[in-house]
């Protein structure tokens, strides 16, 4: 992967899970340190510098679950070789901070890249299925770079020409799909096509957060709420600080009408006020929603001083005024409510606006006036509107 992750050493760290491999296996630790694709060959150290394994492999369906022979086991492989090996017992490392310890086993490990120097497809005599050299891992790259700047130039139709071309050169990349995942759904709109790539890149790369996210994402347009739910549960459980999926989770629990579940995500979301960088959303909006979630639990009082924060941060928005002229309205404070919706239906026109204000009006007598706010929120879709004039509007 260091097209996109470049050839600099990397360094994780994590336990022995176990002294067996996979399923069983003596000759292999499980450990918790994450591998990635290409990670095979990579040094395993413990903490004070002794090489104790070589990575080779991840569980490709458990998270936190790779795999590294031991060195006991590599030593009599070594003893096997026809040719003598010198080595060295000294450990230089012993003793040493982690930043010393690194810079010189770094002297030691090496990026090992095999190239095919043939054609770029070779044929054979039995009909077999051309063998694809470096040249098209090239080809693919160029492609690849030719749609980002596609897409950059909101030329949708020209990206997805260009990463089809560049996953029929290179179809074993996992960024690929993902990145035709997100064309699919920021771009031409087929959710059902972006979920497909994006599953495609998570069986590649079981721990790729961002495709279980927009997978997440697809879903949620496609009103799958439990799928969307299942995959922005998983980005939370990779990682914590993923403010964007706490964000996408509490907006299906409210429409799934767990009020008390959603309130808790957003709550999560303003622990981190100050050091998330949300792409989804804004605070203003977060604390809007909590308001609206405790309006919906008949506890107006208490969301008062969230819809007030929202409106601090952000006075352009027509339903943050419209929260908060409903809960006006519930607290029986109808000339706020009326203000409150001017200003929502000042911004833009939505049923609720003109319900909240027809009842108000009425409320405080302005039948008329009120009537045809009513009317008008039938008009934009509110059919309980309908039911208030019955009662109100003789």
């Amino acid at each position: 992967m260091t097209s996109s992750m470049g050839e600099e050493i990397k360094l994780t760290n994590g336990i022995i899970s176990s002294k067996t491999g996979f399923k069983g296996d003596i000759s292999s630790y499980q450990v918790s340190a994450p591998v990635q694709p290409g990670n095979s060959g990579g040094p395993l150290f413990d903490k004070n510098g002794n090489l104790i394994g070589i990575v080779s492999a991840k569980h490709s369906l458990a998270e936190n679950a790779s795999y590294a022979v031991k060195v006991s086991y590599l030593k009599s492989l070594i003893e096997l070789l026809p040719q003598s090996i010198n080595q060295s017992t000294l450990n230089t490392l012993s003793g040493k901070g982690l930043t010393e310890q690194v810079k010189i086993a770094s002297n030691y490990t090496y990026l090992i890249v095999i190239n095919d120097k043939g054609n770029s497809y070779r044929s054979s005599n039995n009909n077999t299925t051309p063998k694809k050299s470096s040249t098209s891992e090239q080809n693919a790259e160029i492609y690849y770079q030719k749609a980002q700047e596609l897409w950059e130039n909101r030329d949708h139709k020209g990206a997805l020409e260009q990463i089809n071309l560049s996953i029929d050169a290179s179809p074993n990349y996992a960024g690929s799909y993902y990145f035709r995942g997100f064309i699919y759904l920021y771009g031409i709109r087929n959710y059902e096509k972006a979920v497909d790539d994006f599953t495609k890149s998570i069986q590649m790369q079981s721990d790729f957060e961002e495709a279980y996210f927009f997978r997440g994402m697809a879903f949620h347009d496609l009103e799958k709420n439990i799928e969307a739910m299942k995959d922005f549960t998983k980005v939370i459980s990779m990682n914590k600080e993923n403010t964007d999926a706490y964000f996408m989770r509490a907006l299906i629990k409210s429409n799934m009408n767990d009020k008390q579940g959603a309130i808790s995500d957003y709550d999560e979301i303003i622990k981190r006020e100050k050091s998330a960088e949300p792409s989804v959303y804004d605070m203003a909006t977060v604390y809007n929603n909590k308001a609206y979630c405790l309006v919906e639990l008949d506890k107006s009082n208490e969301a008062l001083p969230f819809v007030n924060k929202a409106l601090d941060l952000e006075k352009s928005l027509w339903y943050i005024w419209d929260t908060r002229g409903e809960i006006y309205y519930k607290l029986a404070q109808y000339n706020e409510a009326i203000k409150d919706m001017n200003k929502a239906i000042g911004i833009e026109e939505h049923d609720n606006s003109f319900y909240i204000r027809g009842l108000a009006r009425i409320k405080l007598g302005q039948n008329e006036s009120g009537c045809k706010d009513l009317s008008k929120a039938g008009e934009l879709g509110e059919i309980k509107a309908y039911d208030a004039m019955k009662q109100h509007c003789k």
